[in-house]
């Protein structure tokens, strides 16, 4: 069973660190979550998971989400993306898992 590190971050604020295997997951999510702060939630959980990567607009008025680190702190931000966060009300989300490539030092918002 994988063991809990709790560890805080250079501002002090707790990062959950869950130790396990690494994975990578892509997740597309259709529905209303542009304009609303949907990234900026989701970039928050992510740093709260300790995970890398990036969350994204896409032009066809979807957010791509890619991240990276330890497969239950990947489920614990999936869970809460399936949550609705904010004010987004997703009808449709694509979930794809693959390894890792490390190419990620932090999680941001990128802009296209």
């Amino acid at each position: 069973m994988p063991g809990m590190r709790l560890k805080k971050d250079s501002q002090g604020k707790d990062l959950i660190t869950i130790m396990s295997e690494k994975e990578r997951v892509s997740v597309i999510c259709k529905g209303n979550v542009q304009g609303i702060g949907f990234r900026y939630i989701i970039r928050k959980e992510a740093i709260k998971f300790n995970l890398k990567g990036y969350v994204m607009n896409l032009r066809d008025g979807s957010v791509e989400i890619i991240a990276e680190g330890s497969k239950d702190n990947i489920r614990g931000l999936v869970l809460f993306i399936r949550s609705d966060p904010g004010s987004s009300r997703i009808e449709e989300i694509d979930i794809k898992r693959s390894s890792p490539l490390g190419e990620f030092t932090a999680f941001s918002i990128k802009y296209d």
